[in-house]
């Protein structure tokens, strides 16, 4: 996907609060596959570490 394409689908998703934006944004931010960020639970985030990360792991 174009770079511009990817900037104009962030733009709209940070305009738009819910839930299947918030999927679009974490996809495209850190690559990880769709299955992989359905499956993240709460407590696999980590946003207020020094370093933010997902913690990805088998289930």
């Amino acid at each position: 996907m174009q770079d511009f394409a990817l900037l104009s689908i962030k733009i709209i998703c940070s305009e738009i609060d819910d839930e299947m934006r918030r999927l679009i944004a974490l996809l495209s931010d850190n690559g990880v596959r769709f299955s992989v960020a359905c499956g993240l639970m709460r407590e696999d985030i980590f946003l207020s570490e020094e370093n933010p990360h997902l913690l990805v792991r088998p289930r």
